[in-house]
């Protein structure tokens, strides 16, 4: 135990290290074109020195041990070039926008169900076939389509076939403030076209295409909906709780969605990290009292990580939540595995997987987010917690949520001003109360849909839902109403945006470990910070 404890924390987070150069090469293959021949040729060079090294005396190894692991370093950014390289659709030999010309008719699939706009629906498409008049070519790759309202357009369902004419043009920036990127926004989810298109520019064919995995999170999502639409009461009641469990915020108020955004909760709209880990809590608390399960430990992890999986296909299973199932999983597994190893290290192994399978979610702000967030907690939140000590068990459980709502803020704030262009003065406030009521009512809203066919039960539970849901609401726009409740209009480069955040790392660096260092960093790091604000 004691050698264990005097091994570097840089040794005892091995994933961390693969992490850190595939991510290092992920990048590089976004902004520099490198040939398939000189990534064999690199990767050749790094094999060889491999052998060549495991074949010299033990003194040679030891005196240049540093050798082979920029070798090894070398092999895992050329995997992240790679990876990036064969999930661009671009570089893809059947993408749709090999063959764009104005006589193609397009076959494609709907991949979301309609999200209503004041004149139009908009749907998300991947798109299947082309027919340029002569053949019919198999395509890929994704877009977005406006279709004018009228029934036929109204009733499209996911997994539905259209027609559709070639109008397909990249989308533009013009109406975006702030300098916001729509345009990369989208490239950056592999979507470089989009179309408005009439009712006289698109057919159905009356073919459906869902997946029995697709077909059985359909039935799920419209289960849960009637539900809610029978027991809860109120229109955005059951909007705020079709939210929170599946993620469909289309029938959410815009004033009611920026009062969240102004509050600094708008986190809870959507479902994502917080929503796993509420949900990991609950079923650890369960665990805990079920003998059964708590005596065995193999028991009680197949029981948590089934139930965090349960949860995240029955509520849609969409991208953000499939993302947390997988850290949360990690996580729990790092934990049964080993329990010394420190818990982001498994955090890191989480991330590469995913990493692995769709190396562009590292530009999906909502990966940004939710993993900044859970880093922030494991490393600072009990440091931050310790800093004062209360008697009080109340007083103290709030502290303690504080402390987890300043770590996830700190470790995010950066990215929130880059992205939104704003800080919300009232966080620690309205997390304190936020979060945990939000909790209560997403544990009652779970135990609703799970007896939702039950007589009596539901109907209790849809009127605790719904106080609960309703008085949040109502405490929201109470702390929106102040003047002061966000600091708006805050512009950062993506060069400011990382000094910043490396000024907030390096204060709590020192505030942890008393480091003069750190604070000559946070120092420096805040001149060059401002040199930059002031002259570039």
């Amino acid at each position: 135990m004691s050698y264990y404890r005097q091994i570097p924390l840089w040794k005892k987070v091995p994933f961390i290290r693969l992490l850190i150069p595939v991510v290092a090469g992920i990048i590089l293959a976004k902004y520099i074109s490198i040939s398939a021949s000189n990534l064999a040729l690199g990767a050749v060079a790094a094999v060889i020195i491999l052998f060549y090294f495991s074949s010299q005396k033990a003194a040679t190894r030891f005196s240049y041990s540093f050798i082979p692991g920029i070798a090894i370093t070398m092999l895992l950014c050329i995997s992240g070039i790679v990876l990036f390289q064969l999930h661009d659709v671009k570089r893809q030999r059947k993408w749709y926008g090999h063959s764009l010309n104005n006589t193609t008719v397009w076959t494609v699939k709907a991949q979301t169900t309609l999200q209503e706009k004041p004149k139009s629906y908009r749907v998300d498409v991947e798109l299947i076939f082309g027919f340029n008049g002569v053949e019919q070519k198999e395509v890929t790759g994704q877009a977005i389509l406006y279709l004018a309202k009228d029934s036929n357009a109204a009733g499209i369902r996911r997994g539905d076939l259209l027609l559709i004419k070639n109008k397909l043009q990249e989308p533009e920036n013009a109406g975006f403030s702030d300098g916001f990127d729509y345009k990369n926004y989208l490239a950056n989810q592999q979507i470089y076209h989009q179309a408005y298109l009439t009712s006289k520019e698109w057919l159905p064919t009356g073919e459906n295409r869902l997946s029995a995995f697709d077909m059985l999170v359909e039935r799920s999502l419209n289960y849960i909906n009637r539900v809610f639409e029978t027991y809860l009461k109120g229109g955005q009641v059951i909007a705020l709780a079709k939210a929170l469990m599946t993620g469909n915020r289309t029938e959410l108020d815009r004033d009611l969605v920026q009062a969240y955004s102004n509050a600094g909760v708008v986190h809870i709209m959507a479902i994502s990290g917080l929503h796993l880990g509420l949900i990991y809590i609950l079923l650890l608390k369960i665990a805990k009292i079920t003998p059964l399960i708590f005596r065995n430990k193999y028991a009680k992890a197949g029981f948590i990580i089934g139930g965090i999986w349960f949860f995240a296909v029955m509520t849609g299973g969409s991208p953000s939540v499939l993302r947390s199932a997988v850290m949360f999983s990690c996580l729990h597994i790092g934990q049964l595995l080993n329990s010394r190893v420190p818990t982001y290290n498994y955090w890191s192994a989480s991330a590469l997987l995913l990493l692995v399978f769709n190396p562009l979610l590292l530009w999906n702000v909502g990966f940004q987010l939710s993993y900044m967030a859970v880093l922030g907690i494991l490393i600072v939140q009990k440091p931050i917690y310790h800093w004062i000590s209360f008697d009080n068990k109340i007083v103290d459980y709030a502290w303690q949520l504080m402390s987890v709502s300043i770590a996830a803020q700190l470790f995010t704030l950066p990215f929130c001003i880059y992205y939104f262009h704003q800080f919300p003065v009232l966080f620690l406030i309205t997390n304190l109360i936020a979060i945990p009521v939000a909790s209560v009512g997403l544990w009652a809203g779970v135990i609703l849909i799970l007896t939702g066919w039950l007589p009596f039960i539901p109907k209790l539970l849809g009127t605790t839902v719904t106080f609960i849901f309703k008085s949040l609401n109502a405490f929201i726009l109470y702390i929106n109403s102040f003047t002061f409740t966000v600091l708006g209009n805050i512009s950062f480069t993506l060069l400011e945006s990382y000094l910043f955040g490396a000024i907030l790392l390096f204060v709590l660096i020192w505030l942890m470990r008393k480091s003069v260092f750190a604070l000559k960093a946070a120092l420096f790091c805040t001149a060059v910070f401002f040199s930059v604000r002031l002259f570039l």
